[in-house]
């Protein structure tokens, strides 16, 4: 094997092995920077933003978790961004 080669597949080695982290590793390293998060601030939509389509959201649901999934449609010309949500979760009564 060539030095050049060697050289390389060591770099490689040393970026692969570096950047490895178990998983309570990262559990760690999340609750670490969980302490140092500022707290979320309420805010209240006083408003429906009408240049925003909203449409029909799905709920999933797996091991994990659960999440809902809304698609947002843009009827205006510029790029919207962090757009707040507020939605209320009922049965399937309605209530």
């Amino acid at each position: 094997m060539s030095a050049r080669l060697a050289a390389v597949a060591g770099g490689c080695l040393a970026l692969v092995a570096g950047g490895c982290e178990s998983s309570q590793d990262t559990s760690a390293r999340l609750e670490r920077e969980a302490v140092n998060r500022p707290a979320a601030k309420a805010f209240v939509i006083a408003r429906a933003n009408r240049t925003i389509g909203v449409g029909r959201g799905t709920v999933l649901q797996d091991a994990n978790g659960t999440a809902v999934v809304v698609p947002l449609r843009s009827k205006g010309s510029a790029p919207l961004g962090r757009v707040p949500l507020s939605f209320e979760l009922l049965g399937k009564s309605g209530s």
